[in-house]
């Protein structure tokens, strides 16, 4: 995608627009995670009941650091080691508490897929990425699987290169935890 593309987006979701974007798992429904009404215009299109944990996106470990409170110091190495994209459920420090769930942690990931993190970077703090279906219902493997409800509830759709629309997805992120004793849990394999 050319800069102006990424800029279009990234003033769209200042804006409190919500848009579908790939990143390096799944296609998902994206917002600026620092914006409450377009995280509730999330919860509403994907007809989500009770407490919902979102995934936040950012573009590095550094960014990272910044929403965590002490990282482990293994997660740097689990990061750069691990070969699928790795969700980690942390206690937090600068997220809101509409992000945060009813036990104090948010599931982050740094992203490794290019428009993601451009958007991101352009950005300048995490976006929220939640499956491209709702809520209850199977992700779409390809762009063409995500529903109409879906296609139409975002605000906006980029014009994505035929490349990314084609581009198939066969699972899901890992999520991992440290818990109390400092040992890593793998939640999701």
């Amino acid at each position: 995608m050319l800069p102006d593309q990424i800029d279009d987006i990234v003033t769209r979701l200042k804006s409190g627009d919500i848009t579908l974007i790939p990143t390096d798992s799944i296609w998902g429904i994206s917002c600026d995670a620092f914006n409450e009404s377009a995280v509730q215009k999330i919860a509403n299109l994907k007809q989500i009941e009770g407490n919902h944990q979102y995934i936040l996106l950012v573009s590095s470990i550094e960014m990272l650091n910044g929403y965590i409170e002490m990282m482990h110091p293994r997660i740097e190495t689990l990061l750069s080691l691990h070969k699928k994209p790795l969700t980690l459920i942390h206690t937090s420090k600068t997220i809101p508490p509409y992000l945060v769930s009813s036990d104090g942690t948010i599931g982050i990931r740094v992203t490794q897929h290019p428009l993601s993190v451009a958007i991101i970077e352009e950005l300048g703090h995490p976006i929220i990425s939640t499956r491209a279906c709702l809520d209850g219902q199977d992700y779409p493997k390809k762009f063409e699987d995500i529903s109409n409800a879906i296609k139409t509830g975002v605000d906006f759709i980029p014009a994505y290169p035929v490349s990314i629309l084609n581009k198939k997805y066969s699972e899901l992120s890992v999520i991992a935890k440290y818990d109390k004793d400092g040992e890593l849990v793998f939640i999701r394999t």
